[in-house]
C-alpha cells in the first residue's frame, strides 16, 4: 500500500505514541478476520480509541489486528475515502463499512425495527408494495396542517394547485410502488424532504436510508415541462431500489 503507514496494534488500546504529528488523513483497519474498515478522521489517534472501546455507530472492536494510514488535507478526505473503499472492495475485501458499501452485513438501528430476515426478503422483491392511498393525495390533510408545507406555500398557496397536486400524485406513487410497507417504515427507513433548498430547485425528494432516490426538479415557470412534465426522476431505477437501499441504512 504506497504512501499508507502501518503499525501491528493486536491489542492495543491506543495508539498515541505511535503518530505524533501529522493525524489528519485516511486510514484503514484490518481484523482477525481479515476483515477491514476504511475511514477518515481529523485525529487519527483518538479515531483508534474510539473504534477499540465502541461508540453509537458500532460495538468496541477488541480484534484489530493493524492499522495503516495516510496523512492527507481535510478537504482531500471524501474523495480519498470514498477512492480507498472502492479499492478495496475491486480487491475482494469483506468491509465492515456501511456507508458506500452496499450489500454489507453489519448491523444498524433499522434491524431493531424490522427483522434482519424480512430485509432480505425486500431485497428480493418479497416485500408488501402497493400501498392503499386515497383517491386524493391531499384527501386526508386538513388545510391548516397543508399550510405549513414548503411545497404548499410555494404552488398551491401562489394559486398553482394543480402543480401541487400532480407533484403529490407522482410522490405518493413512487412511495406505494418502491418502498416496502411504506406506512409501517416511514421516518425509520424512508424520509421526504419538502422543497429542499437544493441548488436548481426541487420540490421533493424521496431518500431511502443514505440514498436520494428520487426527485421531482422546480422549472423555471415560462417552462410548459413544469407542468407537463412532473413525474419526479428516478436516481436509481426501481428494482435497483428495492434491492440496495435496505443495505445502506
Amino acid at each position: 500500500m504506497a504512501k499508507y503507514l502501518s503499525w501491528d496494534v493486536a491489542e492495543a488500546q491506543t495508539m498515541a505514541p505511535l503518530l505524533k504529528k501529522d493525524k489528519c488523513g485516511i486510514y484503514i483497519l484490518e481484523f482477525k478476520n481479515g476483515e477491514r474498515y476504511v475511514g477518515q478522521t481529523v485525529d487519527m489517534p483518538t479515531r483508534f480509541t474510539t473504534h477499540v472501546h465502541g461508540s453509537a455507530h458500532h460495538r468496541p472492536w477488541d480484534d484489530i489486528v493493524k492499522v495503516y494510514f495516510m496523512s492527507a488535507k481535510r478537504d482531500e478526505l471524501d474523495l480519498l475515502e470514498r477512492q480507498e473503499i472502492r479499492r478495496q472492495r475491486s480487491k475482494g475485501k469483506t468491509l465492515r463499512n456501511k456507508t458506500f458499501n452496499m450489500g454489507h452485513f453489519e448491523p444498524t438501528p433499522f434491524d431493531d425495527v424490522v427483522e434482519v430476515e424480512e430485509q432480505k426478503h425486500w431485497a428480493t422483491g418479497q416485500a408488501e408494495y402497493g400501498w392503499a392511498l386515497p383517491s386524493s393525495a391531499t384527501a386526508t390533510k386538513p388545510l391548516e396542517e397543508l399550510g405549513k408545507s414548503k411545497l404548499y406555500k410555494n404552488t398551491a398557496a401562489k394559486g398553482e394547485k394543480e402543480l401541487y397536486e400532480k407533484v403529490c400524485s407522482d410522490l405518493a406513487y413512487l412511495i406505494s410502488q418502491v418502498l416496502p410497507s411504506p406506512a409501517e417504515t416511514e421516518s425509520v427507513y424512508w424520509t421526504l424532504s419538502d422543497y429542499p433548498g437544493t441548488a436548481g430547485g426541487r420540490f421533493a425528494t424521496l431518500n431511502a436510508g443514505s440514498l436520494e432516490i428520487a426527485f421531482s426538479h422546480v422549472s423555471k415557470p415560462s417552462s410548459p415541462r413544469r407542468k407537463k412534465n412532473i413525474v419526479a426522476t428516478l436516481t436509481s431505477c426501481l428494482l435497483s431500489t428495492r434491492m440496495m437501499s435496505y443495505s445502506n441504512i
